[in-house]
């Protein structure tokens, strides 16, 4: 497929290469995974309160998927947080010119 590698994921879905695979470095995504660690939950009782399949939580903790919009709300919610959209500030405009 275009040259990228292909590879049987969990349950026998083939997925190519990087395609089901969260970037570590996204801001939503990385803060919600270390905040799931720093929780002291397991994985199943998170699961449980957010009403999410079994596996959902440890798939999208290891980077091996994501969660929509609703699934990541419920988990933070499950571990005592909520999510919001923040307005960034704008930049600030350099003086003297």
């Amino acid at each position: 497929m275009f040259g990228r590698q292909t590879a049987r994921g969990t349950a026998g879905r083939r997925y190519t290469q990087g395609m089901y695979k969260a970037d570590n470095n996204a801001g939503v995504t990385a803060d919600l995974r270390a905040r799931i660690a720093a929780s002291g939950k397991t994985n199943r009782d998170i699961e449980a309160a957010a009403g999410l399949a079994l596996g959902t939580v440890s798939r999208f903790v290891r980077g091996e998927r994501n969660m929509t919009l609703g699934a990541a709300e419920r988990t933070a919610a499950a571990i005592g947080y909520s999510l919001r959209l923040v307005r960034p500030q704008k930049a600030q405009a350099k003086k003297g010119r």
